[in-house]
């Protein structure tokens, strides 16, 4: 068996994963996406050339794969899905088809909880909105306290976090005081 060798990667702006192609792939292209994936990164850590074709149900430690060589691949494929994998997840499928079907089964997941695309158009939408407008600063206050709300869940039940105050400036309370008292 040949030395395994380290494989060239695209820059990071570049290189879309697996979980980022997921969610405009119906079903049946993604299990074929993740096939591929699986392929190529087993291909690649077992210094095979690119044109090796791997058998799809032979167990991955009978291709040659070893306790290093699997280190890597899970942490390859774990980049592919955007979390670290557990470490038994080479002998929980432990073959091509188990493999990829697993990635499938993760990233399905998340495609199912949020639709990025959808929040990327509402926010060309609202990006719009002139710079001056008070209701781009509401909604820039808003979005601020929903991703606050979303990395910190104890913010949650803080009064100042919920209407956007704690990332307000100066200008901004007083301009609000104005408002609000000479209404």
């Amino acid at each position: 068996m040949p030395a395994p060798r380290a494989a060239a990667t695209a820059p990071a702006a570049a290189r879309t994963t697996l979980a980022d192609r997921a969610a405009d792939l119906d079903p049946e292209a993604l299990h074929a996406l993740a096939r591929t994936v699986v392929t190529t990164a087993v291909g690649e850590v077992l210094g095979l050339p690119r044109t090796a074709r791997l058998p799809e149900d032979r167990g991955l430690f009978d291709l040659g794969l070893d306790s290093l060589t699997a280190i890597e691949l899970r942490n390859r494929l774990g980049s592919e899905v955007g979390e670290r994998l557990p470490a038994t997840v080479l002998f929980d499928h432990p073959t091509v088809r188990d493999l990829a079907a697993h990635l499938v089964d993760l990233c399905a997941g998340r495609r199912t909880l949020f639709d990025a695309g959808a929040l990327g158009d509402w926010v060309d939408s609202a990006a719009t909105l002139t710079a001056d407008d008070d209701r781009r600063a509401g909604l820039v206050r808003a979005l601020k306290s929903a991703l606050g709300r979303l990395t910190d869940p104890d913010e949650a039940d803080d009064p100042a976090t919920a209407f956007g105050m704690d990332s307000a400036s100066d200008d901004e309370l007083f301009g609000l005081l104005d408002r609000e008292l000479t209404d």
